[in-house]
Parts: structure tokens; sequence; C-alpha cells
């Protein structure tokens, strides 16, 4: 590198440089694939709820969100993660009306539309609609998320691609999770479905599905149900106690292993 005192230029950007990134840190805000914006209902954050963040956001940004209860509803439609502390940060839309512009059939606290590349994880969802709905987006990772006690299903996934879903989605008044649409590319693991009035789990007019490692337990109709589609798996769930079918494949292509039913008042297993 040449002397610095023989390049003025070169002195100016490395000061504008600097007073550059004090700004970003005084901002609260770092650098690198994005920036971290972060939520807290108790101050010290640079937003005090998720939607006003979501809309300062940039693609590819970062969203903390504290521990704290956040009455609102949220729409995502760009390149985002989302991290809560867990169970202790909830999202409530109870009380909430719709966001402007949004369609009647965009009812849940949490809406995913027309994105990619969206990361949710950590947080919990509860209100008179969907937990959760996804729709129209593609490589969309909800991981470890709490969509219990809505009104309607805990996660509603729909027309989308490659989405992975993992958590607690319990107490719905519809299904646990459902994929419909023509929705592909889609995997529920890990995952506890009990409680809810219809399905713990529905697959319907889908394709490449793979259902692994659930708990579909207690649910007043279906543990799993797959419905009209092709390329499904299901294995290694567990699926007890429900009102009707522990699984139930109706006029789809699915491959069924090492799962376990039993207790189901209409029968463990049914393929027609």
């Amino acid at each position: 590198m040449r002397p610095i005192f023989l390049q003025n230029r070169l002195l100016v950007v490395v000061l504008l440089g600097l007073l550059l990134g004090t700004s970003c840190s005084d901002s609260g805000l770092t650098g690198g694939a994005g920036d971290v914006l972060v939520v807290s209902k108790n101050g010290g954050g640079d937003f005090d709820n998720i939607q006003e963040a979501v809309d300062a956001a940039r693609s590819g940004d970062l969203i903390q969100v504290r521990s704290g209860n956040y009455v609102e509803r949220v729409v995502v439609d760009k390149t985002l993660t989302i991290v809560g502390d867990g169970p202790g940060s909830l999202v409530d839309a109870g009380g909430v009306p719709p966001l402007p512009n949004s369609l009647p059939s965009d009812s849940a606290v949490l809406v995913i539309r027309d994105a990619f590349d969206v990361v949710i994880e950590g947080l919990r969802f509860s209100g008179p609609e969907d937990g959760i709905i996804v729709r129209d987006s593609s490589n969309v990772t909800l991981d470890n998320v709490n969509a219990s006690g809505n009104g309607g299903n805990g996660v509603d996934i729909r027309s989308s691609v490659n989405v992975t879903v993992s958590g607690i989605f319990s107490d719905n008044g519809d299904h646990g999770v459902r994929v419909r649409k023509e929705s592909s590319q889609i995997v529920l693991e890990d995952g506890t479905m009990t409680g809810n009035v219809d399905d713990g789990i529905r697959v319907r007019d889908s394709s490449d599905v793979v259902v692994r490692n659930n708990i579909s337990s207690q649910n007043g109709d279906h543990g799993i149900e797959v419905r009209d589609s092709t390329g499904v798996e299901v294995l290694d769930n567990t699926a007890n106690n429900n009102a009707g079918f522990g699984i139930r494949i109706r006029d789809s292509e699915a491959l069924v292993e090492n799962n376990t039913t039993v207790g189901n008042q209409e029968g463990d297993f049914i393929e027609e």
C-alpha cells in the first residue's frame, strides 16, 4: 500500500468510512448479510411492535423479538428472519382488526405472502382465526414455533413451495397444520398436534410432502389425513387416541412406515 500522505483522496475515503461505521453503531444495527433490528415491549429496542420492524426492515435483515405480549397482526412479504425468545414472545391478535389491504382469506396472526427465504423461529401465535398462513411463498422455515389456541388452523400452507414446519400446534378450532392448494416440497417434522377440533395434520391437493416424527393425538377427527396428493411420506409418527383414524390415506400416493397408532376410535389406519 502506498503511504497515506501521498493519497489524500484515500484519507478522505477512510474518514468517511469511519463516520458511517460510527453512525451504524450508534443506531444499534450491525452490518453483514443484513442489519439486526430489536423489538422490545419494555424499552431498549429499536421498535416496540413487530410490524413496525418488518415495515422498516430491508430484505435480508434479522428481527429479534424480546419476551413480551405483542397485541398485533403481522404480514411478511419480504426476505426476513424473525427470531423470538420462545414461549415468552407471544403475538396475540385478539381484538385486533385485519391490517389494511389484507384479503379476507388472510385472516391470521401472522401472514407470510408472496415472499421467499423467510425464517420464523421461537415465537408463539394466538388469535381468533388462523395462527399462521403461508401462501404463494417459497423457502419458508417455521422453526420451533407455537401456534396453539387459535380459532382456525394453527398453520395453513397454501400454494407454496419448500416450507419446513416444526413446533407445537394444539387446541386449535380447525386443524393443527394444514397443507393444501398444490403446495409442494413441504416438510412437517418434530411437531406436536393435540386437542385440535379437526385433524392434527391434513394434507390435500399437494405433492412431495414429508410428515415425519410428529405426535398427532387426541384430535377431534384424524391424527394424520392425506387426500388427493402424490409423493407423500408419513414416517415415524405417533397418532393415538384420535376421534377418527390415526392415519387416513385417501386417493393418494403415499409411503407409510414406522408409525405408532393406538386407541383411535374409527381405526388406527386406513387407505382408501
